[in-house]
């Protein structure tokens, strides 16, 4: 897996909750997706849907509003979990 899939992933995820972002914004520049997920409904939703889309348990460490400040931090640290995860598991 690449970051560019991790960031599909994240404007589907995004988009799936009625949404509505410019995925040309999120592979181009770094995001404050805080303007994007605003309450704690759509926070949850939107990372049980990343653990959903993903097939991986996030850590504790991801769930906090201040990871969604920048969509590039939260998608490599996203990146690597997934990618530690899968290693383990072979």
């Amino acid at each position: 897996m690449d970051r560019e899939t991790i960031v599909k992933i994240m404007t589907d995820v995004i988009m799936d909750l009625g949404i509505y972002v410019d995925k040309d914004e999120f592979n181009k520049k770094d995001v404050d997706m805080r303007e994007y997920i605003e309450d704690s409904m759509t926070f949850i939703s939107f990372f049980i849907g990343m653990e959903d889309a993903l097939e991986i348990e996030l850590p504790d460490t991801l769930l906090s509003f201040e990871s969604l400040i920048s969509s590039d931090s939260l998608s490599n640290s996203i990146l690597e979990y997934y990618n530690e995860t899968k290693n383990d598991k072979k």
